[in-house]
């Protein structure tokens, strides 16, 4: 399966707030050696790709990923 492994420091419940955009990520908080900063989306579409960094620009607040 292709993912993308990544960490957003100061925002620990981002799965939360993209769950209420329906999108669905995967917290690694509970993987030996990680924090809840720490996630993992699965590589789609490229529908699905753009609403996911279209989404993540939006909570995060910035203009470039």
């Amino acid at each position: 399966a292709n993912y993308l492994f990544f960490k957003v420091e100061g925002m620990e419940r981002l799965e939360a707030q993209l769950e209420q955009q329906g999108i669905l990520i995967r917290s690694c908080g509970n993987y030996r050696g990680l924090t809840k900063e720490f996630y993992r989306v699965a590589v789609r579409t490229h529908q699905e790709n753009e609403q996911l960094v279209a989404a993540l620009q939006k909570i995060l607040g910035q203009a470039d990923f």
